[in-house]
């Protein structure tokens, strides 16, 4: 009598291991593409309130540059009006109106930082066509 040997092999615990490995491997995918969208929100949000403080500190300046502008011009027409009744001299005049023309370019550089600001404000929040409005305190 022959004897016939039939042999079927099937390693079913390799082949769910496979399974399983790559279902971890796809959760930890999930898991990491979730805690970067998680970071780069955070970062956002961060950007987002460190330009409004930039720009809450960019108007505080550009406001004080035009108060010390009007001010500054104040004192250099009150001088030249001094200088028509002979209180002071030219000298003193020439000083005040130096002191007018550096407080304007003190007002220019403000306003450059605010619009430069206006610009990273734009960008932070991907808005490019409406125009800046100042940020929520």
């Amino acid at each position: 009598m022959l004897f016939r040997s039939v042999g079927l092999m099937v390693d079913v615990p390799m082949l769910v291991r496979q399974a399983r490995g790559k279902e971890q491997a796809a959760r930890a995918k999930i898991t990491k593409v979730g805690l970067q969208e998680q970071l780069l929100g955070e970062r956002v949000a961060v950007e987002i309130r460190d330009v409004q403080v930039q720009w809450r500190a960019a108007e505080q300046r550009l406001t004080l540059a035009r108060d010390e502008l009007a001010l500054a011009q104040r004192l250099a027409d009150a001088e030249r009006t001094a200088l028509l009744l002979g209180h002071t001299t030219v000298l003193v005049v020439n000083l005040r109106e130096q002191a007018v023309a550096e407080a304007a370019l003190r007002e220019v550089v403000a306003l450059a930082d605010l619009q430069r600001i206006a610009a990273t404000w734009r960008a932070v929040t991907a808005d490019w066509l409406a125009a800046p409005a100042p940020p929520n305190p």
